[in-house]
């Protein structure tokens, strides 16, 4: 039986009397779609219709209809063991799975839902892109030697090019540039790749970002601000990581520190890259916010109030840049807090509110 969960906001401001306001939300004020599984990963189509989610636990992704004042789940695909990462081709039609419980990529026709795979040579792909004819994606194994990055070509299978880095990827679609978080050799860094006919040439590198252990979160390219890079783990001073990073996308030089105050599980940006989103790992005092920060200061720019806990990669943003959608997890099935004991995820939409509505920086 569902159980009913109302958060609770208090506002202490500056001068504030017992007679300050007291604001409850109820999960009916959200704008909910409930799934009830283990969502990972979400993208939008190019309209701005259609939301996809990858339901790592029932092994499908799941087709919703984000058009109207409702959201409406329309299809239910099966597509094989752990689908764990997902993207779009550039017209939209096409859906690619990363699939880490087997050694296929499922591909997925946007207008048919008919599926086929593809097939790797090894087993376990992390994270999958896609450019024109190239598909490219990384296997991490527990001893980073054998990591890989690899690109294939689509229409004949073959394998074109490795690189011995692995872990999350994010892709430049206008250049061809690959960039691959990589934890080998007990660091992690940020490479970058150059899709050169049939071959990944090139192998800059960043400083190193952190030090083992750690989890690779999430890695977005972000057209004309930089690569955003979200990690759990700790510093080299022993801190835990509470901020995304960003690197200059053409020499991988740092250039800020996205303060979220807890561990990013999750990032996206709106299409012009003004605005970039963080879904942060702990609720503060009010309950559990996502963060945008302005791309020019890197301050904090917007809170929006989320029903529960976020999940890791989980974030996305329509191509009009007028809602945020999240997977959030509101602990209204769940047992307990406890890892693996089956926390369920549902999908929020949040309207983005324009710059400015809040001058929170003002003071």
């Amino acid at each position: 039986m569902l159980k009913k969960i109302t958060l609770i906001i208090l506002l202490l401001l500056p001068g504030c009397t017992e007679k300050s306001p007291t604001y409850y939300y109820t999960i009916e004020n959200f704008d909910l779609l409930r799934i009830g599984s283990n969502l990972v990963d979400l993208v939008i189509t190019p309209d701005g219709n259609t939301l996809i989610a990858a339901d790592s636990g029932n092994n499908r992704v799941i087709f919703v209809d984000v058009s109207g004042e409702t959201m409406i789940r329309t299809a239910n695909i099966l597509v094989g063991s752990t689908p764990t990462s997902l993207c779009l081709s550039d017209d939209g039609n096409t859906l690619y799975v990363g699939l880490s419980g087997s050694s296929q990529i499922a591909i997925v026709d946007v207008a048919t839902r008919e599926v086929t795979h593809f097939q790797l040579d090894e087993d376990g792909p992390m994270d999958v892109e896609v450019f024109g004819d190239k598909l490219i994606t990384t296997f991490i194994s527990d001893q980073s030697i054998y990591h890989k990055t690899k690109m294939y070509d689509l229409q004949s299978g073959e394998l074109l090019s490795s690189k011995s880095k692995a872990g999350k990827l994010a892709l430049d679609p206008v250049d061809g540039a690959v960039y691959v978080l990589d934890d080998s050799f007990e660091r992690v860094n940020l490479y970058k790749f150059i899709i050169d006919g049939d071959v990944l040439s090139g192998n800059l590198q960043s400083s190193d970002i952190a030090q083992h252990p750690v989890e690779l979160n999430d890695l977005e390219y972000v057209p004309g601000t930089g690569i955003v890079a979200a990690l759990s783990g700790t510093d080299f001073e022993g801190h835990e990581l509470k901020h995304a990073f960003l690197f200059d996308p053409e020499e991988l030089n740092l250039l800020a520190q996205f303060d979220v105050k807890s561990t990013p599980l999750a990032a996206a940006a709106t299409p012009d890259g003004t605005s970039l989103f963080f879904s942060p790992s702990k609720a503060d005092g009010a309950g559990t916010f996502v963060i945008e920060f302005d791309n020019e200061t890197y301050l904090q720019r917007n809170y929006y109030l989320a029903a529960g806990k976020l999940s890791t990669g989980a974030i996305t943003v329509d191509p009009s840049g007028t809602y945020i959608f999240v997977a959030v997890d509101d602990l209204a099935d769940n047992s307990n807090d406890e890892p693996y004991s089956g926390n369920s995820f549902d999908i929020q939409r949040i309207k983005i509110e324009p710059i400015g509505t809040y001058p929170i920086n003002d003071f």
